[in-house]
């Protein structure tokens, strides 16, 4: 049993015409278990499908902690010639489902009784371009296209070269931050923004 992906989610909504949808499955037996999916066509349905899958993840027994995480971080991704430096800053917003490693079923016996692992998911939701710490939207007559431009440069750099930066983030926020290290973050990030 491994948990459904939530571009799976995200194939049903687009082939039925969902705007948001959440999956609850189930698995019955000494091994059964259940497992939650949801996705939301933008940041708004993504919430309220969140909400709706925890709330129906708590109706059915289904483990405390939810399995997909929304997560924000800043990050300068490389973009265009490697020669000149070329960089775009970005806040990102994604969801991150957490993988697993390889699990064995004695009950099953020998080879068969493996389950292969799978990788942790990161989606992203959206990117939001920032310039020198600060949110820098975009304007003009084409900011429509520069920012999708920046959402094709952020999904590229999260299935790529950003994917661990991304799950190390992910993992780090979930077990939750050491309360000191969180508190001397937020007294650097204001110092910064004060430009001392």
């Amino acid at each position: 049993m491994k948990p459904i992906p939530i571009v799976a989610a995200r194939n049903v909504a687009e082939q039925y015409g969902y705007d948001q949808v959440v999956i609850i499955a189930r698995k019955v037996g000494d091994d059964g278990g259940e497992h939650v999916t949801t996705y939301g066509r933008d940041r708004a349905h993504c919430a309220v499908a969140a909400r709706a899958g925890t709330m129906a993840a708590a109706g059915h027994g289904v483990g405390e902690e939810p399995m997909i995480t929304k997560h924000t971080m800043r990050a300068t991704i490389p973009h265009g010639d490697p020669d000149i430096g070329a960089e775009v800053d970005a806040q990102i917003t994604f969801t991150y489902s957490p993988g697993s490693g390889d699990t064995y079923d004695p009950s099953r016996g020998g080879p068969g009784g493996w389950d292969p692992g799978y990788a942790a998911e990161v989606e992203l939701i959206k990117a939001e371009p920032f310039c020198n710490g600060k949110p820098s939207p975009y304007y003009g007559a084409f900011a429509d296209l520069e920012y999708q431009n920046l959402q094709d440069i952020a999904q590229s750099w999260l299935e790529g070269d950003g994917y661990t930066e991304a799950v190390e983030h992910a993992e780090y926020y979930r077990s939750g931050p050491d309360p000191d290290v969180a508190r001397d973050a937020r007294i650097d990030d204001e110092l910064m923004e004060r430009g001392r």
